[in-house]
């Protein structure tokens, strides 16, 4: 069976795609570094001795690299049959470089073309120019192999958003004409670093579907045929052979693992889900992106949940309240639907954890939250933080959004603001946090009407870090009391959420425990909404996805 690895090169990168997670990440700081070439090389041996034949190279962008063709020839010495290069094309406009890297052995390349036309290309790119030297470079690629009579297969990469969506089949037939015949068609995939960009680039899956159709009606002048990439195969089983499925092995070896099958840096879960058609599916072929979840359906279920929880406080001495979080998905008409039916099912008091980005913007957020009675909105703080895994690159985060949001409250009316922070990552040095940035937003919730200052203690911030130690817990108890005396002076109440439900295990070294003995504790545990979205799984996509809330170990 056929196996390709495709291994990613770095971060860096000559495009300014508006929907590249990545470009979040680059724009962050924190002294991120490319690969060496001989860790690389290293990459590329480890893979051979498990088994993989086939590479492709990926970034970042690839091409920059000034180590590419020695990569490429190092590749093909150790015995991978077939080397590519996912890239954006613009570097093999140097014919030199196309020259070259064809000559080393590269036996094939995914260009990435966004448009018919420099208009559409460039603004999705953000990058003036690009358009042009893509399909210069393209050529080079394609007269490289001719001259040295080795094949070269060319495939092209689109990704389908509303700029391009009326355009596809001009694109497809643009690819064609340089050579390639696949085209790998994909569609917007969200994450934590472009979520707040939903709306400009998300399309519903039967629109894409739709598009593709469309495109393919009467076959491509060049014979080509489409590859659609994290949309299931099964929704255009009826194109017949003008798609093309998948039908080997695939694994990416990330820029900042250790190895290849490390843990670090896996496919988060949670961003695809099957149905009943699936359950003996046995394509290559995750499901469907979460992304592409009916909102009427998400919603349903978050309803559903609501309704576990308000029974289950029922028969407990709940005070009839209840905390949602992870609503980052929904559009103000999901909101408005899982808000109002809360409010219907006769909830005493709504509060909704939110992390400054999603669907929908934290003024639609409030307006929903004051169209149906929501009682508070809840900050919860996410710091940039070092990448676990290489504590090479920093991920962003959100602290000057919700500062900035905290604005569009209005002291005295509800919904009133509170905040919510992990006290780990005020003594965490991969967090960049410190005390007088956290007290600067504990004022700024307090001028807005505020009250609260919820602290949180999770045993384990996220599984790709190493657990703190007791040195470190000793520390973190030892300075509570001062810091809660810190929110006191600042008009706040600093209170230790509970989340773990009486009787479940909580060792009684571990900090939330500790921390019990020294600040005030307001229980979550039957009003926090477990909802099917709830849970860590998510926090690759959801900024008010507290997972971090519930991460401690299994006994």
């Amino acid at each position: 069976m056929r196996r390709l690895l495709t291994i990613e090169t770095g971060l860096a990168c000559n495009n300014h795609c508006e929907f590249c997670p990545q470009r979040v990440i680059r724009g962050t700081g924190g002294g991120w570094v490319e690969l060496e070439t001989d860790e690389l090389k290293s990459r590329l041996n480890d893979a051979r001795r498990q088994g993989f034949d086939q590479v492709a190279f990926s970034g970042g962008e690839p091409s920059i690299r000034k180590d590419l063709v020695e990569l490429v020839g190092h590749a093909r010495s150790i015995g991978f049959e077939k080397v590519s290069i996912t890239t954006n094309g613009r570097m093999f406009a140097y014919r030199d470089l196309a020259d070259r890297v064809v000559r080393a052995g590269l036996t094939g390349v995914s260009v990435s073309i966004h448009g018919p036309n420099a208009a559409i290309h460039d603004a999705l790119t953000g990058t003036p120019g690009s358009f042009r030297q893509a399909l210069r470079g393209l050529a080079n690629l394609r007269a490289a192999s001719v001259r040295i009579s080795r094949g070269l297969e060319i495939s092209t990469v689109t990704l389908v958003v509303p700029a391009n969506i009326a355009h596809l089949r001009q694109v497809l037939e643009l690819g064609g004409s340089l050579g390639a015949g696949l085209h790998i068609v994909q569609p917007f995939i969200l994450s934590r670093e472009n979520l707040d960009r939903a709306g400009e680039f998300l399309l519903p899956e039967k629109a894409i579907v739709d598009a593709i159709e469309d495109a393919l009606e009467g076959g491509l002048p060049h014979g080509g045929r489409v590859k659609p990439y994290n949309i299931p195969p099964c929704l255009l089983d009826h194109l017949g052979d003008v798609i093309e499925k998948q039908t080997y092995s695939l694994d990416t070896f990330r820029e900042f693992e250790s190895g290849v099958g490390s843990r670090e840096g896996r496919r988060p879960g949670g961003q695809f889900y099957r149905t009943s058609e699936c359950d003996d599916c046995r394509r290559h072929c995750p499901g469907f992106r979460i992304e592409h979840l009916p909102e009427e359906d998400a919603a349903g279920m978050i309803l559903d949940a609501v309704g576990a929880t308000i029974r289950s406080s029922s028969r407990s001495s709940s005070c009839g309240e209840i905390t949602l979080g992870s609503l980052d998905l929904l559009t103000g008409v999901g909101l408005r639907k899982v808000l109002s039916g809360a409010r219907r099912m006769g909830v005493g008091r709504v509060r909704v954890i939110w992390g400054g980005y999603g669907r929908t913007d934290t003024r639609g957020l409030l307006q929903a939250c004051r169209e149906n009675d929501v009682d508070e909105v809840c900050l919860l703080a996410c710091p940039e933080m070092v990448r676990p895994g290489d504590r090479k690159a920093m991920m962003p985060g959100n602290l000057d959004r919700i500062s900035s949001d905290l604005a569009l409250f209005e002291p005295g009316r509800a919904p009133v603001p509170s905040l919510l922070v992990a006290i780990n990552m005020l003594f965490d040095r991969v967090f960049a946090i410190d005390m007088e940035e956290y007290m600067a937003l504990v004022s700024r919730v307090g001028d807005a009407g505020g009250r609260d200052a919820f602290i949180t203690a999770p045993e384990v911030i996220s599984n790709q870090l190493p657990r703190h130690d007791q040195h470190f817990v000793d520390r973190v108890v030892t300075a509570a009391p001062e810091l809660a005396a810190s929110v006191h002076g600042s008009g706040l109440s600093a209170r230790l959420v509970r989340v773990v439900e009486q009787g479940e295990f909580l060792a009684s070294n571990w900090l939330e425990t500790r921390l019990q003995s020294v600040l005030e504790v307001v229980d979550w545990s039957n009003s926090y909404v477990r909802h099917p979205f709830a849970g860590p799984e998510y926090g690759w996509v959801m900024w008010s996805s507290p997972g971090w809330l519930f991460n401690h170990p299994d006994p």
